[in-house]
């Protein structure tokens, strides 16, 4: 049973590491994208993108999961959103 635990903490560990250097990635290539794309406006319904965001969030009924869900989507804003 230790060892089935201590194989179980090895492949978190690893999947940990993995999720951070991809979310560092996504940071990056966020903040770079719009240096490479054309001049384009995008037009967004305020009201259609809130519902996107909302059901993304609460797709589960896991606390845990809808608590990380609003601190990553929290963090993408940029901090005059988050000001307001």
């Amino acid at each position: 049973m230790d060892e089935l635990r201590k194989e179980i903490m090895k492949r978190m560990n690893y999947l940990s590491i993995y999720l951070d250097i991809f979310q560092i990635y996504e940071y990056v290539f966020n903040r770079t994208e719009y240096r490479f794309k054309q001049d384009e406006i995008m037009i967004v319904e305020n009201d259609d993108f809130a519902r996107k965001i909302l059901r993304y969030i609460f797709d589960t009924e896991d606390n845990v999961v809808i608590n990380a869900k609003i601190m990553e989507t929290i963090g993408q804003l940029p901090v005059r959103i988050t000001k307001q």
